[in-house]
């Protein structure tokens, strides 16, 4: 079982200035990362499905895939 603490998260977020989603990224560092530009959180939901992955392999030359 994997630790959650060890875990990257992928969370889509509305933005609380202006209009629109981002994705808030939580790595296991404590850091976190925003991925915005999203219209709906359905289209936030959907790059999480279908991109976050790819995304993680190639964030920090892969160091939490």
């Amino acid at each position: 079982m994997v630790d959650p603490r060890h875990r990257v998260t992928f969370s889509p977020v509305e933005m609380m200035i202006g209009r629109g989603w981002y994705i808030l990224v939580r790595l296991p560092s404590g850091r976190d990362q925003q991925l915005g530009g999203f219209n709906t959180e359905a289209e936030a939901q959907d790059w999480i499905q279908r991109k976050s992955a790819d995304w993680l392999k190639h964030f920090e030359n892969g160091k939490y895939s």
